[in-house]
């Protein structure tokens, strides 16, 4: 049936995915995620809201090629977010991780080491917390100094390959993540 506007109109017939409705305090906008073809992407129409009076209606209407094609458009559109949101994490300190400082005055930049632990402390200077990393320097070994968080980088990690992301992105797709609206897959821990 695709979308049906409160003067009758039907648009994106045989390109409905998904409905959803966003509930705020006092009212409901309704959604449909349809696939545009022409543009090669999905796009959330708000079809509908209690905020007035609305009276359209929309029916998932999509045939399995249509989905198909919606899948490999949102892999596309997600790709470059995800290597970069992948990428972040594994920079990271973990425990036992090679890092280089990067930034700050406690620690002289290109110091490395191997991170013992990490501990988060309150912020004495502001609201929230702040996260200290205790390593061991290559300079200086049988020492533990500290440096923040935000100032040391991991060093020696190994990034997924360009098809091991497309390969998670495209399972995340077919178990329905491109159905969710803005939807954020999470990152590769290797």
């Amino acid at each position: 049936m695709a979308i049906i506007w409160e003067d009758g109109k039907t648009e994106w017939e045989g390109y409905v995915l998904n409905t959803r409705e966003m509930n705020f305090i006092d009212e409901s906008d309704f959604y449909a995620l349809v696939y545009d073809e022409t543009e090669d992407k999905i796009k959330k129409i708000q079809y509908d809201s209690t905020r007035y009076a609305g009276n359209a209606r929309a029916t998932i209407d999509a045939p399995q090629y249509v989905h198909e094609k919606a899948k490999s458009a949102w892999i596309s559109s997600q790709i470059e977010e995800y290597r970069e949101r992948t990428l972040e994490y594994l920079k990271k300190p973990k425990i036992d991780a090679r890092i280089k400082v990067v930034r700050g005055r406690t620690n002289k930049r290109g110091r490395t080491g191997i991170v013992a632990w990490i501990k988060t402390y309150p912020n004495k200077y502001g609201k929230g917390t702040v996260k200290l990393v205790f390593f061991e320097p290559d300079d200086d070994k049988g020492e533990i100094v500290r440096d923040y968080e935000r100032n040391v980088e991991v060093i020696d990690y190994e990034m997924p390959s360009n098809d091991e992301l497309i390969r998670r992105l495209r399972s995340l797709a077919e178990r329905g993540a491109y159905l969710r609206f803005d939807y954020k897959p999470a990152v590769i821990i290797v």
